[in-house]
């Protein structure tokens, strides 16, 4: 779990760094996993992995929570089934008010999931009043799947949130869900909202790329300003 300060069940509180984490796996700006609690902090380096990439933390999980802290990197995915956010790379705890301005980019032909904020949101996760601007883009053949302004894939809550970055995917690939807000949602958005452009191949949305039609699955209250390009 390569990172910048430290990983496992320590509380990040303060703190701040301006490294550059390069790495295969597990990549945070602050944290490669965050087991308990990260506040009042920030990273402004830049972040290279291959799976699990974040600015803050490569993964956040179940008791993990990331409360009013941000991120200026750059994520640069570098390739494999992984995920990639400007602030963590796969959340299954709790992330609120906190935000990501760095860039989310590869040109890697093995992509899962990417968001500006988020790269997955578990079942387990949820984000609420934070938000991304910095811009999402791929261009590359093969499998890509989910990629969204603020959240990639989202299986938990979305509430009070935005997203301001442009979604731009490109190049032949299978399927790629691509969204202002999110690429795919499986679970609640509420309040939160998507000014950026989204740029896809197949399902392709200003707010949601794909609104899953699960049991207790919604959107309220929520839009998107952005222009949508579908170039299937």
């Amino acid at each position: 779990f390569p990172d910048a300060l430290i990983r496992g069940s320590s509380t990040i509180i303060d703190s701040h760094s301006s490294t550059t984490v390069t790495a295969s796996y597990y990549a945070g700006g602050l944290a490669g996993l965050n087991n308990k609690e990260i506040r009042n902090s920030y990273f402004n380096g830049s972040v290279v992995c291959l799976r699990c990439c974040g600015g803050i933390a490569g993964i956040s999980n179940s008791a993990g929570n990331i409360n009013g802290s941000y991120s200026t990197a750059n994520i640069n995915n570098d390739g494999g089934y992984g995920y990639a956010g400007g602030l963590v790379g796969q959340n299954d705890g709790l992330v609120t008010t906190s935000y990501a301005t760095g860039n989310v980019s590869s040109n890697n032909s093995q992509l899962y999931s990417w968001g500006g904020l988020v790269g997955y949101n578990s079942y387990n996760g949820s984000i609420s009043r934070s938000y991304a601007t910095g811009n999402i883009s791929s261009d590359s053949s093969g499998q890509r799947y989910y990629f969204g302004g603020l959240v990639g894939l989202s299986e938990a809550s979305v509430a009070n949130s935005y997203a301001t970055g442009n979604v731009t995917v490109t190049g032949s690939g299978q399927h790629p869900y691509t969204g202002g807000l999110l690429g795919y949602n499986n679970n609640i958005v509420n309040n939160s909202y998507a000014t950026g452009n989204a740029t896809g191949e197949d399902y392709v949305g200003g707010l949601v790329g794909y609104d899953n039609n699960c049991s207790g699955c919604y959107v309220s209250n929520s839009f998107s300003t952005g222009e949508v390009t579908a170039d299937e």
